[in-house]
């Protein structure tokens, strides 16, 4: 009798630590076995850059120059970034192609960066398609200077996630011809214009035109007519990230 009792006794204790070990990891209602961390993917997805990491912690060893492969998606293609500038934990970047021929404006009138059709896209459009997720671009306040070679007035300062350079910034982070120039992103029916050119948000010789940078890098403070027909000026987007 004293053995059938220690008998009963050692199953129920086996029994017992099974229980107990079967508890100690519960279970997602998908099935799945939770470890306590979360290892989705960053919501940037494909074609975001990230691949699963935060876009500032593969920042953090930017170099000015260094080109960023993946973030963000025009045409269903990634777009690739310059660093332009590193500086007070953040990055000045612009796409390394030119992705759009578009006006700077959709009638020819009198425009500024803040009034122009362009900014209007770039921060609304061309924003939300391009970047499902993007809380590490800055917001900015833009300063809009005057054309000093003819005196145009800039306009008031802007608000702004994408931007374009200005001709001071231009000068400042793409000094020579040779930086300056572009390759285009997608060529209509895969062929290259010839003559093109890329916008700047400052004005040219008056409030009706745009300055601009030719394919070959050239800066043209004159600028073109900020409604410009035949497709021919492009856009550079640029944004501050956040690192």
């Amino acid at each position: 009798m004293k053995t059938v009792r220690g008998i009963l006794a050692l199953v129920l204790a086996i029994t017992m630590l099974a229980a107990v070990g079967c508890g100690s990891t519960p279970a997602n209602t998908d099935g799945t076995e939770s470890t306590g961390n979360n290892t989705n993917d960053n919501p940037n997805g494909a074609g975001s850059g990230t691949r699963g990491s935060s876009l500032s912690e593969l920042a953090s060893n930017w170099q000015v120059g260094e080109i960023m492969p993946h973030f963000g998606e025009y045409e269903g293609k990634d777009i690739a970034w310059q660093v332009l500038a590193v500086e007070d934990g953040k990055a000045l970047i612009i796409t390394t192609n030119a992705l759009e021929a578009r006006p700077y404006n959709d009638t020819l009138e009198a425009t500024t960066w803040e009034t122009s059709t362009l900014r209007t896209w770039l921060n609304g459009e061309f924003l939300s398609s391009a970047f499902r997720w993007s809380p590490d671009i800055l917001t900015t306040q833009v300063v809009n200077p005057d054309n000093a070679e003819h005196k145009t007035a800039g306009g008031n300062e802007t608000t702004d996630k994408i931007f374009l350079l200005s001709i001071d910034e231009v000068n400042t982070y793409l000094s020579s011809d040779s930086a300056r120039a572009a390759d285009l992103f997608s060529p209509a029916d895969g062929q290259t214009p010839s003559s093109w050119y890329w916008w700047l948000r400052s004005p040219g010789t008056d409030s009706n035109h745009a300055a601009v940078v030719s394919n070959d890098g050239s800066l043209i403070a004159d600028g073109l007519d900020v409604h410009s027909p035949g497709g021919a000026v492009y856009v550079r987007p640029a944004l501050w990230l956040i690192l």
